[in-house]
This record gives C-alpha cells, sequence and structure tokens, in this order.
C-alpha cells in the first residue's frame, strides 16, 4: 500500500485546505464532515483552531495546536471521495454568505437561478466544477479589487 508523505498544507476557507503531496500533486479536502464526526476532532470546530493546520514531523499526518491530527491516508482517501465533487454543500454557503450575498445575488453573479443556487446549498444538487471555480474566481475579483 503506498503512503502519502505531506509536503505543505495551506488553508483555505470554513473547513477547507488544500494539501501538496510530495510528488507534487494537490488535492482540495473539505475537513467539516470528518471533524463532525469524530469526537477527537472536536477542538478543530473552533474556526481559529483549525486555520492553525501543520503538516506534522515527517509528512505523514497534518497536526493542529491543540494535539488534533489526521493521517494523510485518511486525507487522501477524503480528497479522492471529494474530488468528483470540489466543492461541498457548506463550502457554497459559507462562500455566500462570506461575502455579505443573498442568494439571488449569488445567483445571478453567477449566472445561475436562484432556485439552483438553493439546490447546491442544500445539498440536492452536486456542485459542479465550473461553479465552485466561478466561486473561486468571484472571490479572487473581490480580494483584488477590493
Amino acid at each position: 500500500m503506498k503512503q502519502w508523505k505531506i509536503a505543505t498544507v495551506k488553508y483555505l476557507e470554513g473547513f477547507s485546505i488544500c494539501v501538496t503531496w510530495e510528488q507534487g500533486q494537490e488535492s482540495l479536502v473539505n475537513l467539516e464532515p470528518h471533524i463532525r464526526a469524530f469526537k477527537a476532532l472536536a477542538p478543530l470546530r473552533k474556526p481559529e483552531e483549525f486555520r492553525q493546520v501543520r503538516v506534522g514531523e515527517w509528512g505523514w499526518h497534518l497536526e493542529w495546536p491543540c494535539g488534533a491530527d489526521i493521517a494523510g491516508d485518511s486525507l487522501r482517501r477524503l480528497a479522492l471521495e471529494q474530488a468528483a465533487n470540489i466543492m461541498t454543500p457548506t463550502m457554497i454557503k459559507e462562500w455566500r454568505q462570506g461575502l455579505g450575498l443573498s442568494l439571488t445575488q449569488a445567483a445571478h453573479i453567477l449566472g445561475l437561478s436562484r432556485r439552483m443556487v438553493a439546490y447546491y446549498e442544500s445539498g440536492e444538487k452536486k456542485i459542479p466544477k465550473y461553479v465552485a471555480l466561478a466561486c473561486r474566481g468571484v472571490s479572487a475579483e473581490i480580494r483584488a479589487h477590493g
């Protein structure tokens, strides 16, 4: 069994991170479902704690100051599970709310119907990759131009 060694980790937003593997591949991982499912990871439910993620010694896991950690193999599995759906309902809702947008405003910016954005936020429909990329583009544009 191949083990996945972590080169770097970058906090993105919410409970999402970008892991760069020693092989050079990147994985976007939303850890919120994992954090909510396991009592041992409860301290990471605090955003200020979660943001302090770092690569553990030797690169085989991620760790946080509170003592919580997640193995690289678990991260890789989660990344593969989420690869087809690079943005979760929680992530799109946090994106919209973080920008102070109503459902209608977010729909207009993304060129979608209000109903479709609501479907994405509820999890009723999977979020296509192009919508996730559009959300990131809008965020980048807002950061660049205030």
